[in-house]
């Protein structure tokens, strides 16, 4: 894993932030192009094994597709 040398925290979280984003992302396009079912945002999260503290992030995501 790489080391983010010389960033701060912000930018770092920023990062993060982003990165869980976009992968929460093409999750929901996988779903999508095998026309699985995403209604449920507690059982997108198991199957995926997605933390519950980015539960916001996923019912943002699932909203906008």
């Amino acid at each position: 894993m790489g080391i983010l040398y010389f960033t701060s925290d912000s930018s770092k979280s920023q990062i993060e932030s982003n990165a869980n984003a976009g992968a929460i992302n093409i999750l929901v396009d996988y779903c999508d192009k095998l026309g699985l079912a995403r209604d449920n945002v507690v059982k997108f999260m198991d199957v995926f094994g997605i933390p519950a503290n980015l539960e916001y992030m996923v019912v943002e995501q699932l909203k906008n597709k």
